[in-house]
């Protein structure tokens, strides 16, 4: 149908979710109006489609637009793909979700004092019905910032066999912890996670299938070697959330806000403005305890061409009270303008840890050694411009081998090792 002539009426859209984009495209395909969240618009009579994007997922619904009255479109939620068993996403299963749920209760391992982790990663390709065969808990570690495993899914894990998810639930000292799988061919993969005072961190993973390979003989008759694959944690896709332990970050509790953290998140990923500002401007995240939406929020404002200023050092003052002495945080601060050794006088510095970052006495310009890296990729190049990498460091050893296309910074390591060892083995 061909768009009239007539005068514009109004179209107003409204997404279930704030950070849901909303496109309308006429009939010739073109795009007349974006938003997020909510659009209005004056667009001419005629048909035009309304489409929805959460995270990778797309709905699109036609919607004719008369003289005069216009239209209105209230649309239901988009189900999306995510690591965590959030309701209403497409891989989500009721006892992913009962599993979830065991952050809530306290921690059966203990590595420390002060803070507390839990890790859980799940298979979200089991049929509903149908009992699980694969062990996706299989080389996943929880390692120290030395390197030292403290516990092992497999191991000290607990897991629910059937349906295919285990947990690790530790009480630890607030620090940086190592998560670490291990693929097979592709080597030992790792991030890092921050543990902050008197907050839970919890990291949900789910699996992928990886590539192994199998010897000659190892099962066949055939002499070739046999090119399989199995399915491991993915750490590149993880769901990463802070909260109060037994509180408000139970999942049930709290699904709203879990769901726009990890559409934000699938956002920066996507390089897509994904951002709740409305929500975030609002506090709530405070008084419900979920720093990281707001911590993923000012990054994707960060990556705007023209950040809003502002809204950054708001951010970056109220996180440094949520998560004190986060090196995310300090990035951000970098960002929004402030300075770890500033030039001008009166301007004072931004304090920094002593865990993760030492005093470099020998440069004149006061820059410090970074010592560890940080959890989101995009914060590692703001702290490298105030800081140098101190030798022999874990971020001096990563930098040639992280892994591209994740918000979370993701490296290999021992690929080459193991690449090696497969070759001889055939």
């Amino acid at each position: 149908m061909s768009i009239s002539r007539s005068k514009k009426a109004p179209l107003r859209v409204t997404a279930a979710e704030e950070a849901t984009e909303i496109f309308v495209i006429d009939a010739s395909l073109s795009r007349v109006a974006s938003g997020m969240g909510s659009l209005d618009v004056k667009v001419r009579p005629g048909i035009y489609k309304v489409r929805l994007r959460s995270g990778a997922s797309m709905e699109d619904t036609l919607v004719e637009v008369q003289e005069g009255d216009g239209a209105t479109v209230a649309a239901r939620p988009v189900a999306f793909q995510s690591a965590a068993p959030l309701q209403g996403t497409l891989t989500t299963h009721e006892p992913h979700q009962a599993a979830w749920a065991r952050a809530a209760d306290p921690p059966s391992l203990h590595w420390g004092s002060g803070a507390s982790l839990f890790v859980m990663v799940r298979d979200p390709s089991i049929v509903r019905g149908k009992e699980s065969r694969t062990e996706p808990w299989a080389g996943i570690t929880v390692q120290n910032a030395e390197g030292r495993t403290l516990g092992a899914m497999d191991k000290e894990g607990e897991r629910m066999q059937e349906v295919g998810v285990g947990w690790l639930h530790a009480e630890a000292d607030p620090s940086m912890h190592l998560i670490c799988v291990d693929t097979g061919l592709s080597g030992v993969q790792c991030m890092a996670v921050h543990l902050c005072p008197g907050l839970q961190t919890q990291v949900i993973l789910s699996t992928a299938s990886v590539r192994r390979s199998a010897p000659a003989g190892e099962g066949d008759t055939d002499a070739a070697p046999k090119q399989r694959s199995v399915r491991r944690a993915a750490l590149t896709e993880a769901a990463i959330y802070y909260g109060r332990p037994g509180g408000a970050q139970d999942p049930a509790q709290s699904q709203e806000l879990l769901r726009l953290t990890e559409l934000v998140r699938q956002g920066l990923a996507q390089g897509r403005p994904t951002a709740p500002l409305a929500e975030v401007k609002s506090g709530r995240w405070i008084a419900t305890g979920n720093p990281m939406l707001a911590l993923l929020t000012a990054y994707v404002e960060a990556a705007k061409p023209k950040p809003d200023a502002r809204l950054l050092r708001s951010l970056a003052g109220e996180l440094a009270t949520e998560l004190p002495g986060h090196p995310d945080v300090l990035a951000l601060q970098l960002l929004a303008g402030g300075a770890i050794a500033p030039k001008r006088k009166g301007v004072s510095p931004i304090p920094y840890p002593a865990g993760w970052v030492a005093p470099n006495l020998t440069d004149p310009a006061g820059r410090p050694w970074l010592l560890q890296p940080p959890m989101l990729a995009a914060a590692l190049p703001a702290l490298l411009q105030a800081m140098d990498p101190a030798q022999g460091s874990l971020v001096q050893r990563i930098q040639e081998s992280l892994l591209p296309g994740a918000p979370w910074l993701v490296w290999r390591r021992t690929a080459a090792v193991r690449m090696r060892a497969a070759q001889s083995a055939r």
